[in-house]
């Protein structure tokens, strides 16, 4: 609810400065920078953490459809419902619109407001989920169409990881949204 509202009058106020300025197209990223920030949190059984953070593409289908949201009023549901893991180190692409070989679909533990123009998700991966495979790719699924099947939602975005989890370990994936 909350994004919704401030994305709602965002929205309000470009489209006030654009029809003022008589811009007619908007170009997502002359507006707002919109960057993913991930933090992978490995918990093995004997008690070690390991953490390992970086950044990720936010794909073009994701920017498009939050632009068409601000610039033209169109509808668009953001919310991320599922995080995807594959097997495939095929090299991250802005044009991507799928995991390359996405082998398990986890659902978002939760979703909460960070700062202003933060939003962090959170998704857990229990020590018996994602062993028969070498975890190669996370991609993030939102919209009303993301579902536990595979390729199904709008791909927010897509990150190479590397890791051969075993079920002696869990593995908390925090995404964190910065709009500035």
């Amino acid at each position: 609810m909350f994004c919704t509202f401030s994305y709602y009058l965002l929205r309000c106020e470009l489209n006030l400065l654009l029809k003022k300025e008589g811009v007619m197209h908007l170009n997502i990223d002359n507006v707002i920078q919109w960057k993913g920030h991930i933090k992978v949190i490995t918990v093995h059984q004997n008690g070690r953490i390991q953490i390992d953070e970086f950044d990720n593409l936010v794909m073009n289908a994701a920017k498009n459809a939050y632009a068409g949201f601000l610039s033209a009023g169109i509808p668009v549901d953001l919310t991320i419902r599922y995080m995807g893991v594959g097997s495939s180190n095929t090299a991250v692409a802005a044009t991507q619109t799928q995991l390359v070989s996405e082998q398990f679909r986890q659902q978002v533990t939760v979703q909460a407001a960070g700062s202003t123009g933060v939003m962090v998700t959170t998704t857990y991966i229990s020590p018996f989920n994602c062993n028969a495979f070498t975890t190669q790719e996370l991609a993030w699924f939102a919209g009303p169409l993301a579902t536990v099947t595979a390729n199904s939602g709008l791909m927010i975005a897509r990150v190479l990881y590397s890791h051969a989890k075993t079920s002696l370990e869990s593995i908390t994936v925090t995404r964190t949204d910065t709009f500035s």
